[in-house]
């Protein structure tokens, strides 16, 4: 309920129950210009009672903090339970045997993800380094020390000598269709 009153001094009981009504708004809103206007006073009446110590920063501070604490409540309520939405089908309301619209609950997981990052330490995100893995300087035939296989074929079978040969034409294979597919030449075949 907004106070409308004429100019001129505001009477002692409805200055504390002005005050009241706009420390509660504070906290449900923290907008100080809109709390005014809902209670019915101008921007500077408030500065005016700040300043002269009527409206307290312990006030605005307390006001703050049930702010704050109807934000976590909210998010609390949104993340953990969820909130009821209308069941659409096709951009419609769907409704039950009686005509009532059914609603389902609906939670925000990204929201608690977020909030459990915040508020638990052990589930903040991990941060991850990107971490060189090799540099230019390592290179065998144009690959990476990193990624190179370096076999000794004087120690292997004829059948494991065949199986990496056949598993290298296949890659050369992929890597013409590749190229083939974005227009460029051929390379000639794996002898």
């Amino acid at each position: 309920m907004a106070y409308r009153r004429k100019t001129g001094p505001i009477p002692e009981d409805q200055r504390e129950a002005i005050k009241t009504k706009l420390l509660d708004d504070l906290s449900r809103y923290n907008n100080i210009s809109n709390a005014c206007k809902r209670c019915g006073i101008a921007v500077s009446t408030f500065f005016e009672w700040r300043a002269s110590g009527f409206i307290t920063g312990d006030d605005l501070e307390a006001s703050f903090k049930r702010f704050l604490d109807f934000i976590r409540d909210e998010l609390a309520q949104r993340a953990l339970h969820g909130e009821e939405r209308l069941m659409l089908s096709q951009g419609r309301v769907i409704k039950d045997d009686k005509g009532k619209p059914l609603y389902k609950r609906f939670k925000d997981t990204r929201l608690l993800e977020r909030l459990a990052a915040q508020l638990l330490p052990e589930m903040k995100p991990v941060e991850t380094v990107d971490v060189t893995t090799h540099n230019d300087i390592d290179l065998i035939d144009g690959v990476p020390r990193a990624y190179a296989l370096i076999f000794d074929f004087r120690l292997l079978t004829e059948r494991e000598v065949a199986t990496i040969r056949a598993i290298g034409e296949d890659i050369e294979k992929r890597k013409n269709q590749k190229l083939l597919s974005n227009g460029h030449v051929a390379i000639s075949e794996v002898p």
